[in-house]
């Protein structure tokens, strides 16, 4: 006997938009596990799957799962650079466990998280992937690549952080674009200037150790397959 997790799910009479543009039109579909496997337009699943578990969605709206390309899911609404310190790894560990889960329930089904302190993101994408949390799909990218001056601003520079790096020369770049894919992210994030800023004005040396930074990150990352076929983000 088949165990409840085990029987397809279909879920019937909802009006599904296909995300490419076509009008909705009511469908049934199919899921077996994590994965849809079948639709049928109308009401025509009666009798396809007869041990599976049905649902009504008659009065519902039925959409793909949303992408953000852009989060930081160790953060939340109002957090800043002076509270992000006065947290422990643990609790900011279990906010971006929160986060996931919130994330999900918003209908976001794949987010790609562009750094976080401590490899949290990591994490909390190894968590979901081992079902030890709830949330979307995750594409991790560690810690930023950074050159001096181009984040962290706030602080003297007799205050330092663990686990935030700054590389300056090619080889410290090489070397931590290595390090992260070895710790295995997904994509990079490499910053470019970040809150460097004094009005209007950025440093011109920033900008320009972050393009030679972009070039030695995009000559180890393009063609490796774990990273999408090299897939990084310039901020």
């Amino acid at each position: 006997m088949k165990t409840v997790e085990s029987r397809p799910l279909v879920l019937q009479g909802g009006k599904v938009i296909d995300g490419r543009g076509s009008e909705p039109q009511i469908c049934d579909i199919m899921i077996c596990g994590n994965r849809i496997k079948k639709i049928f337009p109308g009401n025509r699943s009666a009798g396809i799957a007869e041990d599976a578990l049905f649902l009504d969605m008659s009065d519902m709206t039925i959409l793909p799962g949303l992408i953000d390309t852009h989060t930081h899911i160790a953060m939340t609404k109002g957090d800043t650079e002076l509270s992000g310190i006065k947290e422990s790894v643990p609790f900011k560990t279990l906010k971006a466990f929160k986060n996931a889960e919130m994330t999900l329930e918003a209908g976001f089904t794949t987010i790609r998280d562009l750094g976080a302190d401590n490899l949290i993101d990591l994490a909390v994408r190894d968590g979901i992937n081992q079902n030890i949390i709830r949330g979307p799909r995750v594409l991790a990218s560690g810690f930023r690549i950074l050159p001096t001056g181009a984040d962290y601003p706030l602080y003297p520079p007799q205050v330092n952080f663990s686990e935030r790096f700054t590389m300056d020369s090619p080889d410290e770049v090489r070397k931590a674009t290595r390090s992260l894919l070895a710790m295995g992210v997904d994509n990079s994030c490499e910053g470019r200037a970040g809150g460097i800023r004094h009005g209007n004005m950025c440093h011109n040396a920033v900008f320009e150790k972050s393009f030679l930074s972009f070039k030695c990150i995009v000559d180890i990352l393009v063609g490796n397959d774990q990273v999408r076929g090299g897939e990084m983000f310039f901020q």
